[in-house]
């Protein structure tokens, strides 16, 4: 975000401003307009360093090049949403001939570090003790993919979700 840069004011507060023509786009003349009232109280001005400061953006940890103050509000809100994907670990999917037996999906939205989000693998209620049973677990994590691991390996198809939070502040 920037702030706007007037062609001139002058010494009474009056900003001039050109007036053109709408087909050929030439300047027709200037104008100059100076706030006239008189208020009660004059307000916040709208500025950069009120409305968003180089700082705050840095907090918020916006990539943007001049973030504007609705990209702000977009990332605050995204923040605390909490995603639920669905998954099916199939029974044919599981690898290795002892345990623990391993099988990877592709998650969509997961990432690489563990400490940009957290992630919480849940059975579907009908899959609950076909779950428990094969003792199921996510051990690893890769971008936009999960690797489980089963002590058992299931003989059906297993339904469940993975919830997926993003963290952002990693407390020591």
């Amino acid at each position: 975000m920037t702030d706007r840069a007037p062609t001139q004011v002058l010494k009474n507060g009056a900003l001039r401003y050109g007036i053109y023509d709408e087909t050929t786009g030439a300047l027709l003349r200037y104008e100059y307009i100076r706030p006239e009232d008189e208020p009660t109280q004059p307000g916040t001005p709208l500025t950069k360093m009120t409305l968003l400061s180089d700082e705050t953006a840095a907090a918020i940890e916006l990539e943007q090049e001049d973030p504007t103050v609705n990209q702000a509000l977009a990332a605050l809100a995204a923040r605390g949403v909490l995603r639920l994907v669905p998954i099916t670990l199939s029974a044919s999917g599981w690898e290795g001939t002892a345990a623990p037996f391993t099988q990877t999906l592709a998650v969509s939205g997961v990432l690489a570090d563990e400490t940009k989000q957290g992630i919480w693998p849940t059975p579907a209620s009908g899959s609950l003790t076909a779950w428990n049973d094969a003792v199921i677990l996510a051990a690893e994590q890769g971008l936009n993919s999960l690797t489980f691991q089963a002590r058992r390996k299931p003989a059906a198809d297993i339904s469940g979700y993975v919830l997926i939070l993003k963290v952002h502040k990693v407390e020591a």
